[in-house]
């Protein structure tokens, strides 16, 4: 993890998570380490740009399933996002835990 100040508890919760989120949708582990990283820093900034593995939409195959319906405006049917950049999108919808 960065040098930037320690986690608390819940944020090392939220990355522990993210990783496992993030090792389960094809990342390596330092991938999904360095990405859990990244948005935690981008939690304490407030940044409001989410990465799509992050959303319940992103199948399997790198599509969105929010733009195979339709639901993202401007976006064809087909649309496969980058997985791992930064970006605000309005069909965003958190992957909780389950």
């Amino acid at each position: 993890m960065s040098d930037r100040r320690a986690l608390t508890s819940k944020e090392l919760d939220r990355f522990e998570y993210r990783m496992g989120l993030f090792k389960r949708r094809g990342l390596s582990s330092d991938e999904a380490e360095t990405l859990a990283d990244k948005l935690a820093s981008r939690d304490i900034d407030c940044d409001d740009r989410r990465v799509c593995l992050e959303c319940k939409h992103i199948q399997r195959d790198g599509k969105c399933f929010a733009a195979q319906q339709g639901r993202l405006h401007n976006a064809p049917t087909y649309y496969t996002p980058v997985r791992t950049m930064l970006q605000r999108c309005e069909g965003f919808a958190w992957q909780t835990p389950a």
